[in-house]
C-alpha cells in the first residue's frame, strides 16, 4: 500500500520494497544502497566525534589564550569561506550569497544562521545564529561569550563582503550564557 510506504518514509525509513514487485536485481540494489548508507552515516558520526575531540583538545591546550588564536583562525577561515561560497554556489547578488552562506555554515555543522542585517554606510552587520558548535565544547554555562572561532569567521566574511579591512566582531549574546541565540555585531574598529 502506497500510503503505508509514505508514512514509513515520513517516520524515518530510508527505502521500501513492494511485495510482489521484487526481483533479485532490485533486492540486491536496495541492500547495497542500505549498506552504503549505513557506512556513510557511521563515517559521518566518526568524523563529527573526531572533530569535537579535536576542538576540545585545542581549547584545553591553548588555555586562556584560546580566544585570540581561535578568533584569528576564524577570520582566516571566513576569508576562505567567502571565496569558497562564491566559487561553488556562484551567487548573483548579496541576497543569494547570504542564502548560500547560510546553507554552507549549516551543512558544515558550525551553526544555523537565522538573520543577517547589513548596513553599508558606515558598514555594520548583525548576525544571529543558533546551534553554534562552540558552546557545547565548554561543557556548561559560561560567564562570557565563547564563540571565538565563529566570531572571527563572521568577521572574515564581512571583510570580504564590505571590502573594508578594519572590521572587528563582538559577540553580544551567546548560547553558552543561556541566551536564546548567539548574536554577533561587526563594525569598524575605529569608528
Amino acid at each position: 500500500d502506497e500510503t503505508i510506504a509514505i508514512k514509513a518514509l515520513q517516520s524515518g525509513a530510508q527505502d521500501y520494497l513492494v511485495k510482489g514487485q521484487i526481483d533479485g536485481r532490485l533486492l540486491v540494489r536496495a541492500t547495497r544502497y542500505a549498506i552504503e548508507r549505513t557506512r556513510r552515516e557511521r563515517a559521518d558520526a566518526l568524523r563529527a566525534s573526531q572533530s569535537e575531540q579535536m576542538w576540545k583538545s585545542l581549547y584545553k591546550i591553548l588555555g586562556p589564550g584560546s580566544s585570540v588564536v581561535l578568533y584569528r583562525a576564524g577570520t582566516e577561515a571566513g576569508l576562505a569561506t567567502f571565496d569558497f561560497v562564491h566559487e561553488h554556489w556562484n551567487p548573483k547578488d548579496e541576497h543569494e550569497f547570504l542564502q548560500a552562506l547560510r546553507e554552507h555554515l549549516t551543512d558544515a555543522g558550525l551553526c544555523v544562521p537565522w538573520e543577517f542585517r547589513i548596513e553599508r554606510k558606515p558598514f555594520r552587520a548583525t548576525v544571529q545564529v543558533e546551534h553554534s558548535f562552540e558552546p557545547s565544547l565548554h561543557g556548561g554555562p559560561a560567564d562570557l561569550p565563547v564563540c571565538h572561532f565563529l566570531r572571527g569567521l563572521i568577521c572574515g566574511v564581512a571583510i570580504r563582503l564590505s571590502g573594508e579591512t578594519d572590521l572587528i566582531c563582538d559577540e553580544t549574546a551567546c548560547e553558552s550564557r543561556r541566551d536564546a541565540a548567539c548574536v554577533f555585531s561587526v563594525h569598524r574598529m575605529f569608528a
